[in-house]
């Protein structure tokens, strides 16, 4: 009932539209012309929302790619700043130092830091994998001495620097890493 009281008091304003709209027949040019700039714009606006997905897309796999390749140095690093750790114990403590499984988990830890050093790592942790690659390097040096009966008291100090190097590897890739996971949660 409401539809019919409002379409009969605005009845002869819509006829009085509809009359005027016919008569300018110019109004269909206009009416087209703002509806291809509508059009444009609109193309233009989802081309621009379209690409900024794909961006923020590739910002947080590339952050998480990062993450995760720090998390697999950070294991690294521990793994050989442990067999130092022991090793420089063992020797300090006069143990009867143990040749082989430490040799074979040495030069295991040793290819799988070269295989991380072989990623395309960036910057600090680039650095980081490098000195792990160094230190894995002098201990494997040092076991293989060992091994061969030569005296290695004048190269003792670099198994304590190649630990104190290990150690500092550590603590920035585990600061690395928490850079990367601050990242990866602010792309969200």
């Amino acid at each position: 009932m409401s539809f019919l009281a409002l379409s009969g008091a605005y009845g002869h304003y819509w006829a009085d539209v509809l009359g005027w709209i016919n008569a300018n027949q110019a109004l269909a040019g206009w009416v087209q012309a703002l509806g291809s700039i509508a059009a444009v714009i609109g193309t233009w606006w989802a081309t621009k929302h379209q690409i900024g997905v794909a961006e923020l897309m590739r910002k947080r796999a590339a952050a998480s790619r990062e993450v995760d390749l720090n998390r697999a140095c950070l294991k690294a690093a521990t793994t050989s700043h442990r067999l130092l750790k022991k090793y420089a114990k063992e020797y300090v403590d006069h143990w009867r130092v143990r040749q082989y499984p430490d040799r074979e988990r040495t030069e295991f830890a040793l290819d799988v830091a070269r295989t991380l050093l072989a990623k395309e790592l960036q910057g600090e942790t680039l650095i980081a994998m490098i000195d792990c690659v160094t230190c894995l390097g002098i201990l494997l040096a040092l076991m293989q001495m060992r091994e061969r009966g030569e005296s290695w008291d004048t190269e003792v100090f670099k198994l304590f620097h190649a630990r104190s190097l290990s150690g500092q590897v550590r603590w920035r890739l585990r600061k690395l890493l928490q850079g990367a996971e601050s990242e990866l949660a602010r792309l969200g």
